[in-house]
C-alpha cells in the first residue's frame, strides 16, 4: 500500500521550490527588456542609415543612397517621421538628372506613396513631387515624339534628295547622249554638203566642156 506524504514533508517541498523558484532569473522581465534593446538598436540602426544616405546622395552615389533610404523605409513603422524624410529623399533622387538610373515612373511612384502617408507635411509635398513627376513625363514623351517626327522628316528629306539626285543623273546622261547624237548629225551634214559641192564642181566641169 502506497504512503502519502506527511504535511510536514508536502510543507518542506513547497518551500524547497519557492527558493529554487526565487533563484532563477525572471523570464518575462528579461524577455521584455531584451524586445525595449532590441528596439533601441533598431532605431540608432534606422538612424544611422539614414545618415549614411544623405552621405551617399552628397557624393551622388546614388545606387548607395537608393540602397540606405529603401532599408530606411523597410525597417521603419509607416508614421515614422524617418521614413517620411528617407521616401522624400528616394523620390527626389529617382527625379534628379544626375542620377544615371532616373527613373519618372518610380518617383512619381514614390511620390504617391508619400502623399497616402500619415504626416503632417507628407500629403502636399507627395503630391507636389508626383504632379512634377508626370509633367516631365509628359514633356520627354512630347521631345521622343517630335524627335521621331525630325528623324521621320529627315529620312524622307533624304529620300528626296536622293530621288532629286537620281533625276538629276539621268538628265545630265540623257542630256550627253542627245549632245553627241546633235554632233553626229551635224558631222554627216557636213559630210553630205561636202559631198554635193564636190558633185556641183564635177557637173559644172562637164557643162563647161560640153559648151567647149
Amino acid at each position: 500500500m502506497r504512503t502519502l506524504p506527511s504535511p510536514r514533508m508536502r510543507s518542506d517541498a513547497r518551500l524547497e521550490f519557492q527558493v529554487i523558484a526565487m533563484r532563477r532569473p525572471p523570464f518575462f522581465p528579461l524577455l521584455f527588456l531584451s524586445a525595449a534593446c532590441a528596439t533601441v538598436g533598431l532605431g540608432a540602426d534606422v538612424q544611422g542609415g539614414f545618415q549614411q544616405g544623405l552621405e551617399a546622395l552628397a557624393r551622388q552615389n546614388f545606387p548607395a543612397a537608393t540602397e540606405r533610404f529603401d532599408w530606411v523605409i523597410r525597417s521603419s513603422d509607416s508614421s515614422n517621421a524617418l521614413a517620411h524624410h528617407a521616401l522624400l529623399l528616394r523620390a527626389t533622387s529617382a527625379l534628379d538628372p544626375r542620377n544615371p538610373a532616373r527613373d519618372l515612373a518610380q518617383a512619381a511612384d514614390l511620390a504617391s506613396r508619400l502623399r497616402d502617408a500619415d504626416g503632417g507635411w507628407t500629403p502636399a509635398a507627395g503630391e507636389s513631387l508626383r504632379l512634377v513627376a508626370n509633367e516631365l513625363t509628359d514633356v520627354k514623351q512630347r521631345v521622343a515624339t517630335l524627335e521621331a517626327s525630325r528623324d521621320v522628316a529627315a529620312s524622307v528629306s533624304g529620300m528626296v534628295q536622293r530621288g532629286l539626285a537620281l533625276r538629276l543623273d539621268s538628265v545630265t546622261i540623257e542630256r550627253d547622249t542627245l549632245t553627241r547624237k546633235v554632233s553626229t548629225l551635224e558631222q554627216q551634214l557636213a559630210e553630205r554638203d561636202k559631198q554635193l559641192k564636190e558633185k556641183e564642181q564635177e557637173l559644172e566641169r562637164i557643162r563647161k566642156i560640153i559648151r567647149n
